[in-house]
């Protein structure tokens, strides 16, 4: 797997076997609506094992919604260290339909003369 160079993380959205095959992508710049998410869903719930990625980037791992029995949930003080170690921002690096590369034009003023 290689590691995301800002925050030392293994790099991909999850557990899922085809997630180690789908294609890398610069890291998603979404920073609102953060989620913790279990990197391998039979991992525990280690600092280790704990992800942030936004909804949208969350949503499009193999594993989410996928019935069978969930993993438990993370304590508040393991996802407040993986929120810190992330800088506040999704560590998704897999493309998918709704990964966040680009950021939104700036709209420039027309000076008036």
């Amino acid at each position: 797997m290689g590691t995301e160079g800002l925050t030392s993380r293994r790099r991909g959205l999850g557990s899922g076997f085809g997630d180690l095959f789908r294609e890398n992508a610069p890291r998603c710049l979404r920073t609102a609506d953060l989620e913790c998410h279990h990197i391998l869903t039979t991992q525990g719930c280690g600092a280790d094992n704990a992800q942030m990625l936004c909804k949208a980037c969350h949503a499009a791992t193999e594993s989410y919604g996928r019935p069978g029995l969930p993993p438990p949930p993370f304590d508040q003080t393991t996802k407040d260290f993986a929120l810190s170690r992330s800088g506040g921002r999704c560590e998704c690096t897999k493309a998918h339909a709704d990964h966040f590369l680009i950021p939104p034009p700036v709209r420039w003023r027309r000076p008036t003369a």
